[in-house]
């Protein structure tokens, strides 16, 4: 018989961020982050307060994973400020709030619970107690566009040049009967 204690007296949660597309197929290296605390930025602008100071910052690595620290209790806002090559910035902060016994975290309106050394998703190379939250980007490559507002003046152009050529050809016609 196994029996799990959960110690609710911790003040604080070791964190990181798994940083994934939406399917949690590819894992994305390359994405930059900053953390702040939650009353030390503007969820309306998404953007830190003035004079506000970052918890942490930094990259995710090869294995997608950027390692927050240790984190007391609290709400906080992770602001990617930089998007792996072919994917959009997300357009909000990841709220993250943590507590004596778990961590959860709200990406746009989907909500990702911390997962931990037993889950399939977890990310070995960490330490055993890390929460690790999922953290997903959609992917941003602009597709080639055809058509468009400026084909109509070159469709235009070409039937104009057309009717020349062959209003042309018929007066050639003309002038060797003629002769």
């Amino acid at each position: 018989m196994c029996i799990e204690f959960i110690n609710s007296y911790r003040k604080m949660q070791p964190v990181s961020v798994w940083k994934t597309d939406i399917n949690s197929r590819s894992i994305t290296s390359g994405a930059e982050f900053n953390l702040y605390k939650a009353d030390e930025f503007d969820d309306s602008t998404n953007k830190p307060k003035k004079r506000a100071v970052k918890v942490t910052s930094g990259t995710t690595g090869e294995d997608g994973i950027l390692y927050l620290g240790e984190l007391a209790q609290g709400e906080y806002r992770l602001l990617e400020t930089k998007a792996p090559d072919g994917f959009i910035l997300p357009e909000t902060a990841i709220r993250i709030t943590v507590t004596d016994s778990k961590v959860t975290a709200m990406q746009g309106s989907s909500i990702s619970d911390a997962v931990t050394k037993k889950h399939e998703n977890w990310v070995e190379g960490q330490a055993e107690d890390t929460q690790q939250i999922q953290v997903w980007n959609n992917p941003g490559v602009e597709l080639p566009a055809t058509g468009g507002p400026g084909t109509v003046q070159i469709y235009l152009l070409g039937f104009i040049l057309a009717g020349f050529a062959g209003a042309g050809l018929l007066m050639e016609r003309r002038k060797r009967k003629a002769v």
